[in-house]
């Protein structure tokens, strides 16, 4: 029985998230263009999983540890949500650079914080 461990990390920044969840929004809009998703949206979504998110790190007592991090992701999420539904025109080719090439320096910022070796797929064992 092989063993291996597998980590999934996510180093994002506000800003990122919120880029994140606004192309999402952008592309479910155009999948689905009867859904709507309204201030109303998103203050309840905003409050209903900060109140989720505490109530999960209170009880692993984590909540002091993570208080920010809840709050500013769970903000940049859904205010990207409805930035996105909110998107009036096409996706031009700025738009696609902002979200899809981020800063040089973000990119190699989060590589550098890595201290994990590569898989190196191509060298004998």
């Amino acid at each position: 029985m092989a063993e291996a461990k597998v980590i999934h990390l996510h180093s994002e920044t506000p800003r990122g998230v919120y880029n994140r969840y606004r192309r999402e929004a952008m592309a479910f809009k155009r999948l689905f263009p009867e859904q709507r998703f309204s201030l109303v949206d998103f203050a309840r979504l905003v409050a209903r999983n900060i109140a989720g998110d505490m109530r999960e790190a209170a009880h692993r007592k984590s909540l002091s540890k993570n208080l920010a991090e809840i709050m500013w992701f769970r903000w940049m999420q859904f205010w990207g949500t409805y930035q996105g539904y909110r998107h009036p025109g096409p996706v031009t080719q700025q738009l696609r650079k902002t979200f899809y090439y981020p800063p040089r320096n973000q990119a190699t910022s989060v590589q550098a914080a890595r201290n994990i070796e590569p898989i190196r797929y191509n060298q004998p064992d």
